[in-house]
């Protein structure tokens, strides 16, 4: 049995049933609630709202107010309380006096029995006043106490035919007699209601319908499909290349969903086309030519000028070629089209530093076609969709089967004619969106489009193929593509060859097939005439490879050619020099690592996310070497610097809360955590660690509840790393328990140790924490089991234990438990076959403890024996960042701890010697540099500050000769500020070159010296 077709209303929305507008409803769903709730709410209180829907001709305006009135209609708990008026869309009044009319008129119509037709009659001869009194009184009457809700459409065609002074009888009456609630349209918002001298001014809540989208266009075409039961269209539709035929057919039309129901019928049934081609002639005859043009009127003739402009061109142009084709200038135009955007007529698609400009509304293209043409020429929409829809093939076959007198021939023949002589419109279309969006938008729709272009086998179309493929990381296909353009039957470009062999090396390298990668990258170094970019870029692919395996010389020496090769490009030259900087860093040669960061800053034209890179990579290099003002210095500037990618800017203000931190400047280190956790775009496991960061500190201030808040957004934060929730847990758990909170502190352990994805241990640190608070509350048994559980945690051997005690003993040092903290570092050094790493580290932090308690002698004791482990690399990697606190740490704890000249020599020559030894004298002078103000304030007089001085110079003379020089500049600032500190006399500062007086004040704490 046959199914009925629904019927669907191009025009007239009202005439279609409210179930079948309800199926095909997209967009608007929580729009057309919220109406109705509003409506709803004026209706059953005292509250008063006027809704006013904007949009063009075919918006969905009508269709939107019939689903209000359906919705309404169907609440039961509004049947006796409210009356509906729907006033006849081309209804004109021009009084108040008509309009109440028109009103009690449609109320008659549709509750004849509670609004008596003559009484409209019976104010026949009245004097204009006297029938607006009677019928006022006959209309208040007759309600019985219900609400109007009056549906007026082209509310701004009204409110032209009502003069100032009848719209102020209009408002005074809603505001005297409250009974009504108003639904409007209109087509564009209109002095009426946006004038503030006007009556109805901020009367209106006002809204603006939004043109469809391509998916819910396509979601408009698949739900009229499925009404009509075209399951094999629906299904059509959600694939790729559906959706990319809807991308292209929302291109040329726009957004209006009336264009994509005339669309559907013609999807739906082939037929439909003969049908509907001479009504929508006469729709764009009769209603948007006029409309259109009065539209046009309100314009400047220079305005005029560019939307007639736009309405010739088949696709998004730029201002200059707007200027050129107008013969004036892109300054006069840009103004214009700002206006014109403001005013809706125009919208704009940026591409790169430019825009490019449509018509808002293609509607109005077609207005401008039929009013410049005579010899009833196919809309150009009409053909332009048939040639987008439809293959060649296709399209042939319905206009062979097309009879000669059909309406829809000459549409067919036009479209036929223009695929087989013209360019494919479809693909046209298909580039533009693609150019627009740019490779990085890779969406399956994209993909496909890319694709269907790319059957050109033009150079650009592989290119852009190749490049969306990469950055969907589907390097298969992609090297598909570089292997066309590389050896396909078309004649392609030196440039495009290199480009292509370059980019397949990396697509190969991705795939893992690293010989072929190296063999694509050797093969554009040896292509004769080979351009620099694409050589350079090579380079830069060979160099990561060699890295991945291992050859670190090679590496070095590909990014050296890179970096040195005239006419390279300023990116991967940028790139080079940034992984040559990493490797010099890893392996402890931080002036090299420098050198080659501050290249890549000061490289001209070097992308801003490398420049960023590269300041927060020096930072961290200066930060390692001690030189902490120089690492704010950079962190700042990569924080501040334009365009630097998100998650960079909030590693560079962790990093710098970091180093705020070391320095004791608590209140910016907190303030960088803060920025970290509020940017937007930071990554989760950044935030998540500046939640953590500032957790402590809050911690360690006494700040519970703030702690215990950032504990707790990091825990929830979403796609916040396991570990970094752990560690929020088990600092939580810490936290609540200082707090006697002992039962959440107990969950909170017992969540890490369930937490999925979390290291051992700090599985181990939490079952130790749970058991001391096990212990604590009298549940010894229980404590004991957990105690045993994190020793005997899975291969808990010697070298896990120590790990789990020095965990244990920094937790212990956060919070303050400094006795506690060292007994647990005694017990890793004291603990049999121990690594030497975590002896080494448990040797640093009880030094940190010691210090803590002013124990010098200790400090000094656990340093002498970290420095003469027999495992160097042990005593290197817990150092590693630790330099400069362990020599500030050494320089207070010698000075403190001894007044002894002699002694003073033994222990500095010790220590330089050992520092020397582990790369790290110059952050040791540094940091006897910076003990001037504690010298200052000590109680030793003037000649023990000189013996601290000679003490330091004879440590200095027994250094080996080649790291004298490493000192040289530390101890004459040493002297000078010993000078200036025992007569306060600037002349001493002078006698040093600028860049020393200026590091000598910053350590003596004065103001900078006056320029």
């Amino acid at each position: 049995m046959s199914r009925e077709r629904p019927f669907l209303s191009h025009f007239s929305p009202q005439w279609t049933d409210p179930k079948y507008l309800e199926d095909i409803l997209v967009q608007r769903g929580d729009l057309l609630a919220e109406s109705v709730a509003v409506v709803r709410d004026c209706v059953l209180t005292d509250q008063r709202h006027h809704l006013l829907f904007i949009g063009p001709r075919g918006a969905g305006k009508t269709h939107l107010v019939t689903l209000i009135q359906h919705r309404l209609s169907q609440d039961a708990a509004l049947k006796d309380r409210m009356r509906l008026a729907w006033l006849n869309e081309d209804e004109t009044a021009t009084s108040f006096l008509r309009l109440l009319i028109a009103i009690y008129r449609s109320l008659s119509e549709r509750y004849p029995e509670e609004f008596p037709a003559d009484t409209i009659s019976k104010l026949a001869g009245k004097d204009p006043g006297a029938a607006v009194e009677q019928l006022t009184s006959d209309l208040l009457r007759d309600l019985h106490g219900r609400i109007i809700v009056c549906l007026m459409e082209n509310l701004d065609s009204l409110f032209r035919s009502l003069s100032v002074a009848e719209q102020r009888n209009w408002r005074a009456f809603l505001q005297n007699h409250p009974v009504i609630v108003t639904v409007g349209t209109a087509q564009a918002l209109f002095d009426g209601i946006a004038d503030q001298d006007e009556p109805f001014y901020g009367f209106f809540d006002t809204r603006h319908l939004k043109p469809l989208s391509a998916d819910e266009a396509r979601d408009l075409l698949e739900r009229v499909a499925v009404l009509h039961g075209r399951t094999d269209l629906a299904d059509f539709l959600r694939t790729p290349t559906g959706r990319a035929r809807v991308d292209a057919i929302r291109a040329l039309a726009g957004g209006n969903p009336r264009l994509y129901l005339i669309f559907s019928d013609w999807l739906v049934n082939a037929a439909a086309l003969d049908d509907l081609v001479r009504p929508f002639e006469e729709m764009v005859d009769r209603q948007l030519t006029s409309y259109y043009q009065e539209r046009l009127r309100w314009l400047s003739p220079q305005q005029r000028e560019i939307v007639q402009f736009l309405c010739r061109a088949s696709s998004p142009v730029s201002v200059k070629h707007i200027a050129d084709g107008l013969f004036t200038s892109t300054n006069s135009i840009t103004g214009q089209l700002r206006q014109l955007r403001d005013f809706r007529y125009v919208d704009s698609h940026p591409l790169g530093r430019e825009a490019l400009y449509e018509l808002a509304e293609p509607l109005m293209r077609l207005a401008l076609q039929v009013k410049e043409t005579h010899d009833r020429r196919p809309l150009a929409l009409i053909v332009d969709f048939l040639r987008i829809w439809h293959e060649q093939q296709e399209l042939a076959d319905r206009l062979a089967s097309s009879p000669s007198d059909s309406p829809a021939r000459a549409y067919l023949e036009n479209a036929n004619r223009l695929m087989l002589i013209g360019p494919n419109l479809r693909y046209e279309l298909f580039r533009r969106d693609l150019d627009l969006a740019g490779t990085d938008q890779c969406d399956d729709v994209a993909l496909e489009k890319a694709r269907a272009v790319a059957n050109s086998g033009e150079a650009a179309d592989l290119i852009r193929l190749a490049r969306i493929l990469n950055a969907r990381k589907e390097w298969e296909e992609a090297t598909r593509i570089f292997t066309v353009l590389i050896e396909g039957d078309k004649a392609h470009s030196v440039d495009q060859i290199a480009w292509a062999l370059v980019s397949r090396g990396a697509a190969r390298g991705q795939a893992r097939r690293t010989e072929e990668a190296i063999a694509d990258w050797t093969r554009v170094i040896e292509l004769p005439e080979a351009p620099p970019d694409q050589v350079a870029w090579a380079r830069v692919g060979l160099g990561f490879t060699h890295r991945s395996a291992g050859r670190t010389p090679e590496a070095m020496a590909d990014w050296t050619l890179a970096v040195d090769l005239p006419g390279a490009p300023p990116e991967p030259v940028a790139i080079a020099l940034l992984v040559r900087g990493a490797m010099h860093e890893k392996s402890g040669r931080m002036s090299e690592a420098i050198a080659d960061y501050t290249r890549a800053i000061e490289l001209a034209g070097a992308p801003p996310d490398h420049v960023a890179t590269a300041f927060f990579s020096r930072g961290v290099a200066y930060g390692q070497a001690g030189l902490t003002s120089e690492a704010i210095a950079d962190y700042t500037r990569a924080i501040d610097l334009h365009e630097a990618p998100p998650a960079l800017v909030a590693k560079a203000l962790y990093n710098r809360g970091v180093t705020y931190g070391q320095t004791g400047q608590t209140a910016a280190e907190i303030a960088d955590y803060t920025r970290c956790i509020e940017l937007a775009g930071a990554p989760s496991d950044h935030i998540a660690k500046a939640l953590f960061a500032r957790g402590a500190m809050y911690g360690q201030a006494g700040q519970t509840s703030e702690a215990i808040a950032d504990y707790t957004r990091a825990i929830e934060l979403p796609a916040a790393p396991p570990e970094q929730v752990a560690w929020a847990l088990l600092n939580r758990g810490l936290i609540y328990g200082q707090a006697g909170r002992i039962a959440e502190s107990i969950a909170d352990y017992t969540r890490t140790i369930e937490q999925r994805g979390v290291p051992p241990e700090l599985v181990a640190s939490a079952l130790l924490c749970r058991g001391v608070r096990l212990e604590e509350g009298g549940r010894t048994s229980e404590a004991v089991a957990d105690l045993k559980r994190a020793i005997e945690l899975p291969g808990a051997t010697p070298e896990w234990v120590a790990k789990m005690l020095v965990l244990l003993g920094e937790l212990n040092s956060i919070v303050g438990q400094t006795t506690e903290a060292i007994a647990e570092f005694t017990r890793v050094i004291e603990l049999r076959d121990a690594p030497p790493v975590q002896v080494a580290k448990a040797l640093v932090n009880r030094a940190v403890c010691y210090g803590k308690q002013e124990q010098h002698d200790a400090v000094l004791r656990d340093l002498v024996q970290l420095f003469t482990l027999s495992d160097e690399k042990a005593t290197q990697e817990a150092l590693s960042g630790q330099f400069h606190h362990q020599a500030r740490r050494v320089v207070t704890s010698v000075f403190a701890g001894t007044t002894d000249p002699a002694r003073w020599v033994q222990l500095l020559t010790q220590f330089t010697g050992h520092f020397a030894r582990f790369g790290g004298l110059t952050g040791l002078g540094e940091a006897a540099v910076k003990h001037l103000p504690a010298i200052g304030t000590s109680p030793l007089n003037h000649a023990a500050w000189d013996a601290w001085a000679n003490a330091w110079e004879s440590a200095r003379a027994a250094l080996p000769s080649e790291h004298r020089d490493q000192l040289d500049i530390p101890l004459r600032l040493l002297r000078a500020g010993i000078a200036w500190l025992k007569s306060k006399d600037d002349a001493h500062l002078l006698t040093l070159p600028r860049e020393e007086r200026r590091i000598l004040r910053e350590a003596l704490e004065l103001p900078a010296e006056r320029v």
